[in-house]
Order: structure tokens, then C-alpha cells, then sequence
């Protein structure tokens, strides 16, 4: 007898668990609208146990989100981002859900996480896959985004070979692929900028784009 593969059944194990991203992203939710607390967690033991060391491991992270999308508005091309600071950098857990976040645009916190959430539930896990130096792109404005200017970059974290977390930008790119382009606002309204569904980079070679 023949018998398949949990990566032929369509299953990834990304969290080391035996559980898909979506069962475990359906299981915390389960959690929180049970007790009224995220993941059913009602105290957090580390931030209890050491709170000094809670703070510095919290203050390295931010600053390093921070840090990021200061380098990003020195070497940006888009004027919007460069002159005012239209964009941010944001840290996830593995289900999309936001840990830390650094200055900038806030409401894009929620619409990358609305896309890691969409490529949760539509097991993107199993097909085209996640997997370590992959990155994903976004500007869909029937996933999350707000306008096709903006752009995510969206990128897995892994550790000991384990899904932990991702990490995303969002930056208005003013001219995204318009077909007639001219540096007017009215342009904006007006074209139809190309819509980038969810898409995958190549394994291992980010600046390539494979469209799904």
C-alpha cells in the first residue's frame, strides 16, 4: 500500500506541533473568546518572573523595527517615504498577529497582517509553500491593503528549522506600474495601478517575483 506524505496531503508542519498554521491560528482564537484574554493567556510569566529583562529584550526589538524604517526613508526612492515617512516595519507571531511595531503608518499593521492571515488560511503552508529567505508581496486591496500604492514585503522568521514569527513593510510606492504615468494625484484616481495578489519570491533569491 501506498501512502502519502503529510507535504503530499498538503501539510507543511512549519510549527514543529502536528498542527497546520491554520489549526493552530483557529485554536488560539478558540482560546481568547473562551477566557477574554489573547491565547487564553492571562499573565505573562516572563514579564512576571523578570521584568527588567522583559523590558530590555522589548526596548531591543522596537528599536530594531525603529532603526529599520529610519534606514529605509534615507535610501528610499519614493518621495512619499523619503520626504514623509509613509510606511513601517512590524513584528508577528506565527498566526499574523502583531507583537511590536515601530513608528509610521499604524493602520498597516493590520493590513499585513491581513495577508499573512490570508495565506494562513488559504494553506499557502503547503502550496506554493513557506519556507526559510522566502518573501512575500502584496499591495491587494481585497487582502488587507488600503490603496495599490502601498506595498507589503513580508518576510517567514524561522528558527531551529520552526516557523516563530514573520516580519513585514508596507511603503507607498507613488508610482506602482501605472499605465500612464504621470506624477499627478489625479493620476492616482484615475489609472488602474496593476494589482499584486499575495505573491511568492523565490526560494532563496528575494529579488525575483513568482507570481502565483
Amino acid at each position: 500500500m501506498n501512502m502519502m506524505s503529510n507535504k503530499e496531503v498538503g501539510f507543511g508542519d512549519l510549527l514543529k506541533n502536528g498542527q497546520t498554521l491554520k489549526q493552530f491560528r483557529d485554536g488560539i482564537i478558540e482560546r481568547t473568546q473562551a477566557t477574554g484574554h489573547y491565547n487564553g493567556l492571562e499573565k505573562l510569566a516572563f514579564r512576571d518572573s523578570d521584568p527588567i529583562g522583559y523590558e530590555k529584550l522589548f526596548s531591543k526589538l522596537r528599536g530594531g523595527l525603529v532603526h529599520a524604517r529610519e534606514t529605509a526613508k534615507k535610501i528610499a526612492a519614493s518621495p512619499i517615504v523619503e520626504q514623509e515617512g509613509e510606511l513601517c516595519f512590524t513584528l508577528y507571531n506565527a498566526v499574523g498577529d502583531c507583537v511590536l511595531t515601530s513608528t509610521g503608518i499604524i493602520i498597516h499593521v493590520g493590513t499585513m497582517g491581513a495577508a499573512i492571515k490570508y495565506m494562513i488560511e488559504n494553506n499557502w503552508e503547503a502550496n506554493p509553500g513557506i519556507n526559510p529567505g522566502d518573501m512575500f508581496t502584496n499591495n491587494d486591496c481585497a487582502i488587507g491593503n488600503v490603496h495599490p500604492c502601498d506595498i507589503a514585503t513580508i518576510v517567514p522568521i524561522f528558527w531551529q528549522g520552526r516557523l516563530i514569527g514573520w516580519v513585514g513593510t508596507r511603503v507607498w510606492h507613488i508610482m506602482t506600474q501605472m499605465p500612464d504615468v504621470k506624477a499627478t494625484w489625479c493620476a492616482l484616481k484615475v489609472c488602474q495601478p496593476q494589482r499584486l495578489a499575495p505573491s511568492k519570491s523565490k526560494r532563496h533569491l528575494p529579488s525575483a517575483l513568482m507570481v502565483n
